[in-house]
């Protein structure tokens, strides 16, 4: 008798303290470690407890927050010190792909499309792009951009034609990203399929990565555009983070520019 009265009481505690339990938060007994073990936002530590007394514990997949609420992981708040942390390190990064884009537009070596989505590539008319540095406008880059392209029958099918076009470059940076906006230097619309302004993703000092438009899965579509020097470019910074970022189907406009070289080698002569 006096067994059953003790697992009475025992059950009675347990389910009252389920009922005390808070959402997203279940019934844990204190083990040797004497800590409840269940997760926590960051800045928030563990309570320690005593063994075998019976506690609520946050539910899998739920933290501990700095209110002693049981949240999501990505409702947790970030202490001040990480916020202010990432936000320097986000304004860093945005000085340097700002920096280096400018980098690449004042450069006075010619510009190559190296890469690019094959769901932007197919809609283009170009079958290699360049461009050419012309003279520093007031705030902008003023450069040619040059469209390798077959003209069709009756020229035959090795026959090559060029078209360019004028085009004031601005980079433009804010709180999110930096970006390109372009404009016809002698207004009018943009040729050759050009957006009027690409999300720079990445940049070095030789090239950078621009976004095209999103896939089906979610990665962007991307170009990425390199300056004509001695860096492999197979190498370059700017191929990884293509790589890593980029929606994976893509041509390589850069193995396949022997034609344009060619043309170009041509009008030389």
């Amino acid at each position: 008798m006096e067994m059953r009265g003790i697992a009475l009481l025992f059950m009675s505690f347990a389910i009252f303290s389920v009922d005390c339990c808070k959402k997203n938060e279940k019934l844990f007994r204190c083990g040797q470690t004497r800590l409840i073990e269940e997760g926590t936002c960051p800045g928030v530590e563990k309570v320690p407890c005593s063994m075998y007394t019976l506690h609520c514990r946050c539910r899998k997949g739920t933290s501990r927050n700095e209110k002693g609420q049981c949240v999501l992981k990505p409702q947790c708040r970030k202490p001040p010190e990480q916020v202010e942390e990432e936000t320097r390190q986000r304004h860093q990064q945005l000085d340097m792909t700002y920096q280096n884009t400018l980098t690449v537009l004042q450069s006075i070596d010619r510009l190559h499309l190296l890469s690019i989505s094959m769901d932007t590539w197919v809609q283009s008319l170009c079958e290699c792009m360049r461009s050419t540095f012309q003279v520093h406008g007031p705030d902008s880059e003023i450069r040619s951009v040059e469209c390798y392209y077959y003209p069709g029958k009756p020229f035959p099918p090795n026959f090559m034609a060029r078209a360019e076009q004028f085009i004031d470059f601005y980079v433009r940076k804010d709180e999110k990203e930096v970006k390109i906006e372009l404009q016809p230097e002698s207004g009018g619309d943009l040729l050759f399929g050009l957006h009027c302004y690409y999300p720079v993703l990445a940049a070095d000092p030789t090239c950078f990565v621009l976004q095209t438009g999103v896939h089906t899965d979610g990665r962007p579509h991307c170009m990425l555009w390199g300056l004509d020097n001695e860096t492999p470019k197979e190498e370059d910074s700017c191929f990884r983070m293509l790589e890593r970022i980029c929606a994976r189907e893509r041509f390589s406009v850069w193995d396949h520019n022997q034609r344009c070289t060619a043309h170009d080698v041509l009008i030389s002569n």
